[in-house]
């Protein structure tokens, strides 16, 4: 298990767009039904989606999140789905490799995360904290544990109207901005709100 690699950083007009907007033109899973992607969007009404340049932080949640596939390290995705008795210790390991890395530059202005798993924790995972009974069989296909390291994601930031945009590589950026120009209809996006060039930060957990 490796420490986790640097990330690249973008920040955008977000210009009213929803997570499921972003998260079409960016990860759009219809593509390969095969792929992993997630979504994890902010609820707001119908209403505030129509006037969020007017609506008070009070009004809305701030953040909403969208990454497409996993890192692939020495031909092995990122991925882990840990059975229950077994989540705990490694989601431990997991943050002791992490904690090793340290941010090599402070951004300016800063980001609203520096990158790391997108998952889940199940409610089974209490199984691994107290002994409680066993009453019902989980039908469901779903691990009770499960999350990733994304090769990119996105962070949109709903309250100061700014689309983050996060890589591997610089040059997935210029990709991930040309399928927004794209989804846009081929409308240039105004330009950066941190900076003209991206922001390079290390995990710091």
């Amino acid at each position: 298990m490796k420490q986790m690699q640097p990330w690249y950083w973008r920040s955008l007009p977000l210009e009213n767009r929803t997570g499921s907007a972003v998260f079409a033109a960016l990860f759009d899973p219809d593509s390969n039904p095969d792929a992993i992607a997630t979504l994890l969007e902010s609820p707001y009404s119908t209403l505030q989606k129509q006037c969020l340049r007017r609506a008070s932080p009070t009004q809305l949640a701030r953040y909403s999140i969208c990454a497409g596939a996993p890192r692939i390290v020495d031909r092995v995705a990122q991925l882990w789905t840990p059975p229950v008795g077994e989540i705990l210790p490694f989601l431990q390991q997991l943050l002791q490799v992490a904690s090793g890395s340290s941010p090599l530059v402070s951004p300016d202005p800063p980001v609203p995360f520096t990158g790391g798993w997108l998952g889940w924790l199940g409610y089974d995972l209490a199984w691994e904290i107290e002994q409680l009974p066993h009453l019902k069989k989980d039908t469901l296909p779903f691990p009770v544990a499960y999350w990733y390291e994304p090769e990119c994601f996105a962070v949109l930031d709903h309250w100061e109207q700014i689309l983050w945009l996060a890589a591997s590589d610089p040059s997935q950026l210029e990709q991930l901005q040309s399928r927004l120009d794209k989804e846009a209809g081929g409308a240039e996006v105004a330009g950066e709100a941190g900076g003209e060039k991206p922001l390079t930060i290390y995990h710091s957990l």
